[in-house]
């Protein structure tokens, strides 16, 4: 693919911009323009020391216009997941296997997101919560707390469906 480069295995487009420390397996494809393992900010902390790093498993594709931040701790994205374009995902975020996680979503720091969860489009992610395996979240939601899984969440705040 013109513009992409093979490293370690996975296809990296050259505007692509990945920290030193951020460690990934095989068959990632890293799309134009991402930015992987920069520093999140948290208000009013005073240390400035940025010593985390972001994991990614094998087989995920990464959209264009993505951010993957880091701060004191790892940022993790599992195995076999989407992450469509211009998605945030902040520091010390932990997203499992299987997950498709639509365009123009926003996971800030400290979220936990489990294995096989589909975020549709535009979701809004309050930081901190923890969303449970095989969630489906409508577009346009915004969660503001902790979600149980295996059921489909919509709305602001996101709730299970009837």
């Amino acid at each position: 693919m013109k513009g992409y480069n093979e490293i370690k295995g996975n296809l990296i487009h050259e505007t692509a911009i990945i920290g030193d420390n951020v460690s990934m397996g095989e068959g990632n494809i890293i799309m134009p323009y991402s930015v992987i393992g920069q520093n999140g900010f948290v208000r009013n902390q005073k240390n400035e020391c940025f010593i985390g790093s972001v994991v990614i498993g094998d087989n995920n594709r990464i959209g264009c216009h993505c951010s993957i931040m880091v701060n004191i701790g790892d940022t993790e994205i599992g195995d076999n997941n989407l992450i469509m374009n211009c998605v945030n995902i902040g520091h010390e975020s932990i997203i499992g296997n299987d997950c498709e996680i639509g365009a123009g979503t926003i996971i800030p720091g400290n979220v936990s997101i489990g294995d096989e969860c589909k975020i549709k489009i535009g979701c809004v992610i309050r930081n901190s919560v923890s969303i449970g395996d095989k969630s489906f979240i409508a577009m346009g939601s915004v969660v503001v707390n902790d979600l149980k899984g295996n059921d489909n969440y919509m709305g602001i705040p996101a709730k299970p469906r009837k």
